[in-house]
């Protein structure tokens, strides 16, 4: 069944929201105002799932995505929207959410601080393998399947760059990959951390437990091609979790650790260390 529905409002899992007769239907990749034709593929008696069929009428904040894999990438869901319409639903999103709870409706929510800059401003990237040789992100909505990414705007060229560099010498040396359903593989995640203030930059290769004879070559080739490289590491996650983490970590090239300095101060930062991944806006938290 198709519908013709008026996106009023974006919700908390960044699904446009429309009403039909009074019932709710959620839809992905839509703006506030636009007017859609939509196919729907879920009906409850309390809401509704549906898919765009076409734009009838395109919101005045909709734009371009700038990112070539948008729509299958899950790294981002909003690159349809204006920045500033993206934190305008974000701050409706807290008021809503804040207005459903006890004692909390009443509490004023201030304008959020929008970035200066909405792009290459993430200090740290997590990368997935999967067979045969793709590395990227995952697929939306799927935690299986990753997008082999050819560019990605949320962290600095420069983490592009090692993305390309360990692409090109995992295949040229016939590396493989990590396969979450089947456990097979050597290959599983990227990690990249950068000093933002410091030009620091710390990449890391977790792969499945195993012989890694291949790493000093890596090193060097990164070392020639990625500028200000700090470190290279090679971590073991020899569990079945395919969350990041390391049972061993060895070094390959430089050190362990990045500087990063933020609000008057200076930090030490491993692989697993936990730290704000926007540093510009985590110092405007601090003014």
């Amino acid at each position: 069944m198709e519908i013709t529905l008026r996106v009023d409002r974006l919700n908390v899992d960044g699904r446009g929201v429309g009403r039909l007769n009074g019932l709710a239907v959620y839809v992905d990749d839509a703006a506030p105002g636009d007017v859609v034709r939509a196919r729907l593929t879920r009906v409850t008696p309390a809401n509704a799932d549906g898919e765009i069929v076409r734009i009838e009428e395109a919101s005045s904040d909709r734009v371009v995505p700038r990112c070539p894999h948008v729509g299958a990438c899950g790294g981002c869901r909003w690159q349809h929207l204006d920045y500033r319409a993206q934190a305008a639903a974000k701050e409706a999103i807290i008021v809503e959410s804040l207005q459903g709870l006890r004692g909390l409706s009443e509490v004023r929510v201030r304008p959020i601080i929008a970035a200066g800059d909405p792009w290459h401003f993430r200090n740290r990237m997590e990368f997935s393998f999967q067979p045969p040789d793709r590395v990227g992100l995952h697929r939306r909505g799927r935690w299986d399947e990753v997008v082999d990414l050819q560019t990605c705007f949320l962290p600095s060229p420069r983490t592009v760059t090692v993305l390309h560099v360990v692409r090109e010498f995992m295949r040229q040396h016939a590396i493989p990959c990590y396969d979450t359903r089947t456990h097979n593989g050597f290959l599983r995640h990227i990690v990249v951390r950068e000093g933002r203030a410091t030009g620091e930059l710390l990449v890391a290769l977790i792969t499945a437990a195993g012989p890694f004879p291949e790493g000093q070559d890596l090193a060097q080739r990164l070392r020639q091609e990625v500028p200000g490289l700090t470190g290279l590491l090679w971590a073991v996650n020899a569990s079945k979790s395919d969350a990041v983490d390391a049972d061993a970590v060895h070094v390959l090239h430089g050190r362990s650790f990045i500087y990063e300095r933020l609000g008057g101060l200076t930090f030490k930062l491993g692989l697993l260390t936990f730290f704000q991944t926007n540093t510009v806006q985590a110092e405007r938290m601090l003014e």
